[in-house]
């Protein structure tokens, strides 16, 4: 069995802020960015720099709203051959994958890279 992956950025935490509540109501974009930064920090230590972003997905007067996003392989199937791997992702126009043996080294490492500890 093979295992088709794809790059794909996903999300992997969340931080809300209510800037009402915040002792200084401007701050709660920082203070909401920061403290994904710091979670990012804690908890995905061995992940590329490149492939984690931390954005700011919504700031109004009610709610400030940050993201931590990373960049890693998301598995899209299994297949009996490489090559149903390869034409699946040639049919579904995937730039950037990998094609890895099931319960491989690479498939046990791709499949550890970006994840939370």
């Amino acid at each position: 069995m093979y295992r088709l992956y794809v790059r794909e950025w996903v999300t992997v935490h969340t931080g809300v802020r209510d800037p009402r509540t915040e002792p200084d109501p401007p701050g709660a974009v920082y203070t909401c960015l920061t403290a994904c930064r710091q979670w990012a920090e804690q908890h995905l230590s061995e992940v590329h720099d490149d492939d984690v972003i931390v954005d700011l997905v919504t700031n109004t007067l009610d709610w400030v709203k940050a993201q931590v996003r990373v960049r890693r392989e998301v598995l899209k199937g299994e297949f009996a051959q490489t090559w149903a791997a390869e034409q699946t992702a040639v049919i579904e126009k995937y730039e950037d994958f990998t094609i890895a043996a099931k319960d491989s080294a690479m498939d046990r490492e791709i499949a550890a890279y970006g994840s939370v500890r």
